[in-house]
C-alpha cells in the first residue's frame, strides 16, 4: 500500500525487514505471523447484496463501546459527509484531521461511519487513518470495524491487505462472525484461488460458524467463473444438506453458473426448483432463463419467457430486451424484433450501445447495409457511441460483400475512436482477403489495419508471429517482433512463449534462453509452457542431463510440472537410449497424477527397439492395451517397422489386421514397411496384392515407397511398370530424388540403352538435380562396353560441366577396357585424362578395387533402400538407419 499503511498492515522479521503479504486466514488463528501465498485471480464485478447490509445499524448497540459523539462533533461530522457528497475530499480531510485533534472524541459509530465513507468515496488512506484512530488513540476495535476496512481493501482490489486485516482481528482476541468471513470469501472469490476460498470455508466450519446463503451464492459464482461444474453442483447440495435456503440471488447465480458451463438442462430445472421452493423470480431470473433459451436457439421459449414477466409484473430491463431482440434477430423475425426495439424505446427503458449493435448484428445477415446504416444514424442522434464490436459487425458484413471502398469507413471510424484492432477486426479482414485468393491473407489483413493507422493489439500480433513461425518464415517473425515493439505494443507471456518456440524450432538456443529471461525483465512470471520449452530446447542442445538441471529447479520456482514437462523428458532420455531414466520419468506421470498416454508409450516402445531389446517393446505394447490406451497410427506403425526389422512380416502383418479392427486405416508408411518386408522375404505375390490394397484406399505413395517400387519392378524387369511409376511421380506431388534418377540411369546402362539413359539425366539435369558421381560410373562403363565413343564424349562433358572428378577406379576401368578396342577411344581418352589432372596423387596410388556394372548395380540398391525423404534423408544409408530415421520423424 503506498502511502499511509496502518500498523498492522506491516509485520516485522526477525531482522526487522518489512513483509507485506498475503496472510493465512487459517494460520492467522494461531499466528498473526504467518504468511501464506495468493495467487491472484480476475477482479470481476458481483451483483449480490452487500455483505455488511443491515449490519451498520448495529454499531454502537452492544458490538461495540455504547455512547455517542457529542452534538458539535455531530455537526461536523455531517460537515464532512456533506463535502465528500459534494466531492471536496480534501476540505473533509482537513475537517476531519481537527476531529482528531479535538479534545471532544469520536464514538465507535461515528468513527466507523467516517472510515467507510472516506473508502467508498476513494480516499483509502485517509480511513485507514480513521481505523488507526479509532484502534489505537480510541481502543475501540471491533469485528464490525475490521469487517468494514476489509470491505474497502476488497473493493480496491488489494487482496493481502484484506487477509492481512483478518489475520490482526484474529490476533487481536477478537472471534470472527459470519460476515467476516464472507468478506474474506468475497475477497478470495474475485482475486484469489479455488484453494484459498475453499480453505476459508472449512476454517468457518471449523470454529462452529454455519456458513450462510451469501457464502454459499459468492462460492457457486467463483466456481462458475473458474468452470468447475462438478463444485458447482457439490456446493449447491451442500447448501441443501445443512439446511441454508438458497434465495432468488442464489438461484440466479446458479441459472448463470449452468448457462456458462453450457449445463442448459440443469439452467431450466434450477429455475424450476426456485417455483418450487415458493421464491418469485425477478428481473435477474428471468434475464438468465432468457439467455439460457437463447443459446439453445429456442426463440419461442425467450418470447414465451418475457411475456410471462410482463404476466408476473415484473418490468423488462435494457439486458432483458437486448436477450429478446437478439433472439428475433438470429430467427430472422426482423419486423418483431423492430416492434420490441420501438416498445423498449416507449417504455422507457434505456437502449445502451449493445441493443444497436444487437440490431446491426441481425441485419448484417440478411446484408442489409442501408438498414444498418440507418441503425448507426440512430446511434449518432441518440448520442450513443459505437463501441470495437460495433464497427467489427458493420466491417464483416462489407467484407462478406467484398467492397474494398466500404471497408475503409469503418476503419477509418475505428481510427478515430482510439480502438484497439483485436481478433475479430483480424479474422474478419483475413477472411475478405481468403476469398479473393490473396497469397498470404494473414498478413493482407495485417497490412490493411496498419495502411488504416490501426493500432494492432497484442493477441493479433501472437497469431501473426506464430503463424509465420509454423511456415518457418524467420524473417517475418522477426520483422513482426521488431514492429510490435517499435509501436508500442506490450509483449505478454504468450508472446514470449510463442518466440521461445520459434527460436527452439530454429535450433537457437542463446536465443531462447535471452528470450526466457526476457520474460522477468518485462515483469511477467514464466509458466510452465515456458519451462517446458526452455526444457526442450536445452535438452536437444546439450543432452537430457542439462535440462534435467532447469527440471529440478521447478519445485523452488514454485512451479508444478504438467504431463507434457515429464514427457518432454522422458522423450529426452529415450533418444540417448537411456532406459533407465526413461522409465524413471514413465514412473513419475503416475506419481504426479497424470495418466499415460498413447505418447508416453510410443516414446518407451521406441526407446526399447532402439537398445536392441526383442522382447520388451512387445510387452510394453501389451500392457498399453491392457489399461484401455488405444495405439494409434504412429504406435502401430512402430510396432510394424520392428516385425520388417527382425523379418518377421507375419507379425507385422497381424499387427496391421490389430489396427484395421481398431477403426484406424493404415496410412503409407504401413505400406511401405509391409511391402519392403514381404519384397525382402521375396513374398512378391503378396506385396502385388498389398499394393493393390493401398490403390484401393486412393493413397498416394510417399518418396520412400516410390523408390521401393520402382527399385522391385526394375530387378524383376517389369520395365514398363517402373517407367509408368516414373511418369507418375513426375505428374504427382512426390518428384524423384537423385538415388531414385540414379537407379533408372544405371537399369539402362546395364540393359545398353544409352540413349534412354542420357534421357534421364538430360532430365536429371533439367530439374537442377546436381548428379554425384554414381550418376556418371554406370553410363561411363556403358558407353565403353558398347564401344560408343561418342556418347562416352558427351557423358565426360556432362561430368565435366557438373564439376565432378572421375574416381580413380573409373579411370582404370576404362584405360583397360579400352585398350581392347580400336583407335576410336583416343578422344575420350585424353578428355578422361584432362579431367583426372586434378585428382589427389595419395588418391592415385591407393590400390584399385576393379570397378564393373555389378558392383556399381549393388551399390546403387543399397542407396535406393535407403531413401525415405529426399528432403531431410541423406542419400546414402542402410535400410535400417533409414528406417529408423523415417518413423523418429514421424513420431
Amino acid at each position: 500500500m503506498i502511502g499511509f499503511v496502518p500498523e498492522f498492515v506491516v509485520s516485522r522479521g526477525r531482522r526487522g525487514r518489512s513483509n507485506i503479504g498475503a496472510v493465512s486466514h487459517g494460520s492467522a488463528r494461531q499466528s498473526a505471523r504467518c504468511v501464506i501465498r495468493v495467487t491472484p485471480g480476475r477482479s470481476d464485478d458481483t451483483t449480490s447484496k452487500p455483505l455488511l447490509s443491515g449490519y451498520y445499524q448495529n454499531l454502537g448497540s452492544g458490538r461495540g463501546p455504547k455512547g455517542g459523539s457529542s452534538k458539535p462533533v455531530r455537526e461536523s461530522i455531517g460537515e464532512i459527509l456533506k463535502l465528500l457528497k459534494n466531492g471536496e475530499g480534501n476540505a473533509a480531510q482537513d475537517l476531519f484531521e481537527k476531529l482528531r485533534k479535538s479534545a471532544d472524541g469520536l464514538s465507535h459509530k461515528d468513527s466507523t461511519l467516517l472510515m467507510i465513507k472516506f473508502g467508498q468515496h476513494g480516499y483509502l488512506r485517509t480511513a485507514e487513518r480513521v481505523f488507526d484512530y479509532v484502534t489505537r488513540t480510541r481502543g475501540m476495535a471491533d469485528v464490525v470495524l475490521y469487517t468494514s476496512l476489509m470491505k474497502l481493501y476488497s473493493k480496491k482490489g488489494d487482496l493481502n491487505s484484506v487477509v492481512t486485516c483478518f489475520s490482526k482481528l484474529v490476533s487481536d482476541g477478537l472471534e470472527p462472525d459470519v460476515i467476516a468471513y464472507n468478506t474474506l470469501i468475497d475477497a478470495y472469490c474475485k482475486y484469489g484461488t479455488i484453494d484459498n476460498a475453499t480453505e476459508a470455508l472449512e476454517d468457518m466450519k471449523s470454529i462452529g460458524l454455519k456458513p450462510d446463503v451469501w457464502t454459499y451464492s459468492t462460492l457457486i459464482k467463483l466456481y462458475s467463473r473458474k468452470r468447475r461444474l462438478d463444485m458447482v453442483r457439490s456446493c449447491f447440495e451442500e447448501m441443501n444438506e445443512i439446511g441454508v435456503q438458497p434465495n432468488v440471488t442464489t438461484y440466479n447465480t446458479l441459472i448463470h453458473a449452468f448457462a456458462s458451463l453450457d449445463d442448459l438442462d440443469s439452467a431450466e430445472m434450477a429455475f424450476e426448483q426456485l417455483r418450487a421452493d415458493g421464491l418469485h423470480p425477478n428481473v435477474w431470473t428471468y434475464s438468465s432463463l432468457m439467455k439460457v433459451h437463447l443459446l439453445k436457439r429456442d426463440v419461442h421459449s425467450v418470447r414465451r419467457c418475457f411475456n410471462e414477466m410482463l404476466e408476473e409484473n415484473v418490468l423488462p430491463n435494457t439486458i432483458t430486451y437486448n436477450t429478446m431482440i437478439d433472439a428475433l434477430g438470429k430467427a430472422g423475425l426482423v419486423t418483431e424484433m423492430q416492434e420490441c426495439f420501438e416498445r423498449m424505446r416507449k417504455t422507457g427503458v434505456r437502449q445502451d450501445v449493445w441493443t444497436y449493435t444487437t440490431m446491426l448484428k441481425a441485419y448484417s445477415t440478411t446484408d442489409s447495409v442501408e438498414k444498418m446504416e440507418d441503425v448507426l444514424a440512430l446511434m449518432n442522434a441518440r448520442g450513443v457511441r459505437p463501441n470495437l464490436v460495433t464497427w467489427n459487425t458493420i466491417l464483416s458484413t462489407y467484407c462478406s460483400l467484398g467492397n474494398m471502398k466500404l471497408i475503409r469507413g469503418p476503419l477509418s471510424e475505428m481510427k478515430k475512436a482510439g480502438f484497439e484492432a483485436d481478433f475479430i477486426t483480424y479474422t474478419t479482414l483475413t477472411k475478405l482477403f481468403q476469398d479473393k485468393e490473396e497469397p498470404d491473407a494473414s498478413l493482407a489483413a495485417y497490412d490493411t489495419m496498419r495502411d488504416h493507422g490501426l493500432k494492432i493489439g497484442t493477441k493479433v500480433y501472437n497469431i501473426l508471429i506464430e503463424k509465420a513461425g509454423k511456415s518457418e518464415r524467420w524473417e517475418s517473425t522477426d520483422e513482426l517482433y521488431r514492429v510490435m515493439l517499435s509501436d508500442g505494443v506490450k509483449p505478454n507471456l504468450q508472446t514470449f512463449n510463442i518466440i521461445m518456440k520459434i527460436y527452439a524450432k530454429r535450433n537457437d538456443l542463446e536465443e531462447v534462453r535471452r528470450t526466457f529471461w526476457s520474460i522477468r525483465r518485462n515483469h511477467l512470471k514464466p509458466d510452465i509452457v515456458s519451462y517446458n520449452t526452455l526444457i526442450d530446447a536445452i535438452g536437444k542442445e546439450e543432452g537430457a542431463e542439462a535440462a534435467e538441471k532447469v527440471f529440478n529447479e521447478l519445485p523452488k520456482l514454485g512451479t508444478k510440472p504438467d504431463a507434457w514437462t515429464l514427457t518432454t523428458m522422458m522423450n529426452l532420455y529415450a533418444e540417448e537410449v537411456n532406459l533407465e531414466m526413461a522409465h524413471r520419468y514413465f514412473q513419475l506421470m503416475t506419481e504426479y497424477g497424470f495418466e499415460h498416454t498413447v505418447v508416453t508409450f510410443s516414446i518407451l516402445i521406441e526407446a526399447l527397439i532402439k537398445s536392441g531389446d526383442s522382447m520388451s517393446p512387445e510387452a510394453a505394447f501389451r500392457s498399453m492395451q491392457a489399461r484401455g490406451i488405444v495405439p494409434d497410427a504412429i504406435c502401430f506403425n512402430t510396432m510394424i517397422n520392428m516385425y520388417v526389422k527382425k523379418g518377421d512380416v507375419g507379425s507385422a502383418l497381424e499387427i496391421k489386421a490389430q489396427m484395421q479392427s481398431e477403426g484406424l486405416e493404415p496410412t503409407t508408411v504401413t505400406y511401405s514397411s509391409l511391402f519392403y518386408g514381404l519384397e525382402k522375404a521375396d513374398r512378391m505375390e503378396e506385396a502385388d496384392q498389398l499394393l493393390q490394397e493401398m490403390e484401393s484406399k486412393r493413397l498416394e505413395p510417399n518418396m520412400w515407397m516410390f523408390c521401393l517400387l520402382i527399385d522391385s519392378m526394375l530387378r524383376r524387369n517389369r520395365r514398363r511398370s517402373a517407367l509408368g511409376l516414373l511418369g507418375r511421380m513426375r505428374r504427382g506431388n512426390e518428384k524423384p530424388n537423385l538415388v531414385l534418377y540414379n537407379t533408372v540411369i544405371q537399369y539402362h546402362a546395364r540393359k545398353g540403352r544409352i540413349t534412354d539413359a542420357r534421357l534421364v539425366l538430360q532430365e536429371m539435369m533439367h530439374r537442377s538435380l546436381p548428379p554425384n558421381g554414381d550418376t556418371f560410373t554406370p553410363l561411363i562403363c556403358a558407353c565403353v562396353r558398347g564401344n560408343n565413343p561418342k556418347a562416352l564424349l558427351v557423358i565426360l562433358e556432362n561430368l565435366r560441366q557438373s564439376g565432378l572428378k572421375p574416381e580413380r577406379s573409373t579411370i582404370s576401368f576404362v584405360q583397360r577396357e579400352a585398350r581392347k578396342m580400336n583407335s576410336s577411344f583416343h578422344t575420350p581418352l585424353l578428355v578422361l585424362e584432362e579431367l583426372s589432372r586434378d585428382v589427389a596423387e595419395g588418391d592415385l596410388d591407393k590400390p584399385e578395387k576393379p570397378l564393373d556394372d555389378a558392383s556399381s548395380e549393388r551399390k546403387n540398391h543399397a542407396e535406393i533402400r535407403g531413401n525415405a525423404d529426399p528432403a531431410s534423408v541423406p542419400e546414402t544409408g542402410s535400410i535400417s538407419e533409414l528406417y529408423d530415421f523415417l518413423i523418429w520423424s514421424l513420431a
